[in-house]
């Protein structure tokens, strides 16, 4: 689990230099390509960070033994019963 979360931290940092990079290439040249894939490539990173985080969220989530309110098929079997009866 530590690794994840140390990906996704690193992740976070390299979209944040990312978008620096945008930022300084916007402002300093006059070709304004190079800082819109700056932005992307940020924009990318910063999806994958969060996608990474979500998903280490969630086998937390199954270690801990939840299931997110979700209910069990059973009972929901069960309930669909009592309900056209």
């Amino acid at each position: 689990m530590k690794k994840e979360k140390f990906s996704s931290t690193l992740y976070y940092v390299a979209s944040v230099l990312f978008f620096l990079s945008a930022i300084i290439s916007f402002v300093s040249s006059k070709t304004y390509y190079l800082g819109g894939m700056w932005l992307a490539l940020g924009a990318t990173f910063l999806c994958l960070a969060s996608t990474y985080k979500n998903n280490e969220e969630e086998s937390e989530d199954e270690d801990n033994g939840e299931n997110n309110g979700e209910s069990n098929s059973n009972e929901v079997g069960k309930e669909n019963e009592n309900i056209s009866k």
